[in-house]
């Protein structure tokens, strides 16, 4: 205000006038729920307001609403709701409201994760969105069903129905406000009202859980030497970064795109290319949607016989196309119909204007306040809402734009186009795409049409007959690979192989080991095919230490080896994580080691060493381990007798397999055996020569081997202070044996 009171002024008169709402509101709540409870009962019906009562509660919480009377305490109390929500007796908003209030007392409680469960089990993915579909439909759920679920899940953290991926995902359909279809509701309706306030809180939510209400990341994405895209984020810089590059700037042929991301707050990265294929496609092409296009005669001023590869100069023809997409969309979605270049649309503005179709079936009766409009109507058969879908034509095209979506099935547009031109033309495919998210796309098939000066038999002019669209097995490829529906068979990704892409391909293999030296600045690379890897690189994650651009991969004795040179900023006592990546075909794999900064007579080295034994959030099945193989070289890292019991030991849980936890004890078990039976001596400060690869263990890991390596650098003598480990903190000093240095923080894989 004009006096600029304090925030704390403020906030205390916003507070009280808060509590007095609080106490108007239950009061008036509770009497609207004492309502609803005497009209079923003066109608002699059930009580079934249980929406009321979600709604109720989800502000006021599960205590007993004041003023009621002691039967309409029993129908509105917490333990009738969640019977209601759990029999289905009401609807996905009580029940998404219901799991919320549970949650809120207890992130546990099994009746809020087993409605959000039953929740969860509806959600479809498109793209980079997912939204909650009604049971036994693909239309979506209201806006406030989706958000009060996001928000469940991130309450219940770990034991979530909904995984962190697909979380986002969701996160990202609310935030684009998806279009509501039904009764009086003229799309886009999840931007507005409760709807509104219901994704304001979800988002909010989802923003403080995945840090990113105050994000503090550097990002850079680069294709080898060419950096395509930097930026920081932080509380006063959030706006969005985008980039475009020539073909013709990248290395030829191209290194892999490489994100680097340090910091904390989550980003979303999204990456494209534009091109033009030398070829049209022979048949549709389907990512997400499926494209069909028929050119046809019109006769009588209504199309007429088969699809056309060629007519005669002077015809009118009408093209159709058909947008058919097994989700709703619920943002913009762009419909672009091309011509061969000897066809030439007719605008429906000039003239008379020619025929077409706005996308919507049944027009039905115009209601009064929308007569005389020309535009595709909202309004259809009285109450049928029909996505708006805006024409504009050009020379060559037509494109049409559907700001609201579209619903789950087959839209149907048209419209007509005269031939001026003789000869043989391309018939370029019609596309259509989401406009937030462009992969999620499809063309229709493309080929050759002919515009005629002399006369052709109905079998010359008439398409053959295109076969319809297979489905492919795995209901969709298993989602881990892309349909041919020309063909009916899956193209998997690069991690997955079979018909429906269900099984994992097997991994990459790739192990990081030490080379022999003293002071050696390299690593040995085990697991290389010979000349099959289409590309080995290393990352650094401080350039000020080890610059990306000083790694280079050379043959060895033993194998590939990376080696490096230290920046000129670099000091004693600094360190970089070093993630090297592997790319063959599809496949990818990496691998990450602390590379830190010594004296050693004098001079810098910069050496590999303090490896976490395992991956973190692993998970080593023992029943597929070789354990007295894994007790032995256990043995010969730490230097006592370990046990086969002991090993089997770090299986705390008894279930078969040593998980994260599991895992990261055993680690620690190992080093501290090394620490205290190390013996002999060392001279001088550093690093000696003994900078060595103390055990390389073979272990079934999930889907594949993996390597495991742990590192031990000896000091010096008795007297000797170890240098500071590379997380930062001091080795043991003045214990007279070599401490061994450990590196306690989780590296994670690219």
């Amino acid at each position: 205000d004009a006096e600029r009171r304090p925030l704390s002024a403020v906030t205390a008169a916003q507070t009280a006038s808060a509590s007095r709402l609080r106490v108007q509101w239950t009061a008036a709540l509770s009497e609207a729920l004492a309502q609803e409870v005497d009209t079923s009962r003066q109608n002699g019906y059930p009580f079934r307001g249980y929406d009321a009562v979600a709604r109720v509660r989800l502000s006021l919480g599960v205590a007993d609403l004041p003023g009621l009377d002691s039967d309409a305490t029993s129908l509105t109390s917490m333990e009738r709701l969640v019977a209601a929500a759990k029999d289905g007796t009401c609807g996905s908003y009580c029940s998404a409201a219901t799991a919320l209030i549970l949650l809120r007392e207890s992130p546990a409680d099994r009746d809020a994760l087993k409605l959000l469960t039953d929740l969860a089990n509806q959600l479809r993915a498109t793209g980079r969105t997912a939204y909650l579909a009604h049971d036994g439909s693909a239309h979506a759920q209201g806006m406030s069903v989706q958000a009060l679920v996001a928000r469940g899940s991130l309450l219940c953290a770990d034991r979530s129905p909904i995984p962190l991926l697909l979380l986002q995902k969701l996160a990202n359909y609310i935030a684009q406000g998806g279009a509501q279809w039904g009764p009086g509701v003229v799309g886009g309706g999840g931007g507005g009202g409760s709807a509104g306030v219901a994704r304001i809180f979800a988002l909010a939510e989802y923003d403080v859980h995945v840090g990113s209400d105050t994000p503090d990341v550097n990002f850079t994405a680069s294709s080898g030497p060419v950096r395509l895209l930097h930026g920081r984020f932080t509380p006063a810089s959030r706006e969005a970064l985008a980039s475009s590059t020539s073909w013709q700037a990248l290395d030829s042929p191209p290194a892999p795109l490489v994100f680097w991301a340090r910091g904390s707050g989550q980003i979303n990265v999204a990456a494209g290319l534009r091109f033009v294929p030398t070829d049209p496609p022979p048949g549709p092409v389907y990512r997400g949607l499926l494209v069909e296009m028929a050119i046809r005669l019109v006769v009588s001023g209504n199309p007429s016989g088969p699809p056309l590869r060629s007519c005669h100069l002077g015809s009118v023809v009408a093209v159709t196309i058909q947008v058919t997409s097994p989700d709703d969309i619920g943002s913009s979605v762009r419909v672009e119909g091309w011509l061969p270049a000897g066809l030439e649309p007719l605008d429906p503005n000039v003239g008379e204007g020619g025929g077409g179709s706005d996308g919507c079936d049944d027009p039905g009766p115009w209601p009064p306040v929308y007569a005389g409009r020309r535009r595709t109507s909202l309004w259809r058969g009285g109450w049928w809402f029909c996505p708006l879908w805006e024409r504009q034509t050009m020379v060559d095209k037509v494109t049409w734009h559907s700001a609201h979506g579209m619903r789950a099935g087959t839209v149907t547009l048209s419209f007509e186009a005269v031939a001026v031109t003789s000869g043989v033309f391309v018939r370029p495919p019609a596309q259509a795409l989401i406009e937030m998210q462009p992969e999620v796309m499809g063309f229709s098939a493309g080929g050759l049409f002919e515009v005629s000066r002399t006369t052709l038999t109905a079998e010359q002019m008439a398409l053959p007959v295109t076969p319809p669209p297979i489905d492919c097995p795995g209901d969709g490829c298993s989602g881990n690979g892309v349909c041919d529906v020309v063909s009916g068979a899956c193209v998997c990704s690069g991690d997955f192989v079979g018909d429906d892409c269900a099984e994992a391909s097997a991994p990459l293999a790739l192990d990081i080991l030490s080379a022999t030296g003293e002071g050696v600045q390299r690593v040995v690379l085990q697991g290389l095919s010979k000349n099959d890897e289409d590309w080995v690189a290393a990352v650094s994650s401080d350039e000020r230490v080890v610059a990306s651009a000083s790694f280079v991969v050379v043959s060895g004795n033993s194998g590939a080896e990376l080696t490096w040179a230290l920046a000129e900023g670099a000091s004693a006592g600094s360190s970089t994580v070093v993630t090297v990546v592997v790319v063959e075909g599809s496949r990818v794999t990496s691998r990450q080691f602390r590379l830190s900064v010594w004296a050693v007579d004098g001079e810098l080295v910069g050496a590999a060493g303090n490896l976490s034994l395992f991956t973190p959030g692993a998970q080593m099945h023992l029943r597929d381990v070789n354990v007295e193989q894994l007790r032995l070289r256990l043995e010969a890292l730490s230097g006592v007798s370990i046990s086969t019991q002991q090993v089997v030991a770090a299986d705390t849980d008894g279930d078969g397999s040593l998980d994260g936890d599991e895992l990261a004890a055993l680690e620690a078990r190992v080093a501290s055996f090394g620490g205290a039976h190390d013996s002999g001596g060392g001279s001088g400060g550093g690093m000696s020569t003994g900078v060595v690869a103390a055990i390389a263990v073979g272990a079934i890991v999930g889907i594949g081997a993996i390597g495991v390596l742990l590192w031990r650098a000896r000091c010096a003598g008795s007297t000797a202070r170890c240098p500071s480990d590379p997380d930062g903190s001091d080795g043991d000093a003045g214990k007279g044996g070599k401490a061994p240095m450990r590196d306690d923080q989780a590296l994670q894989s690219l």
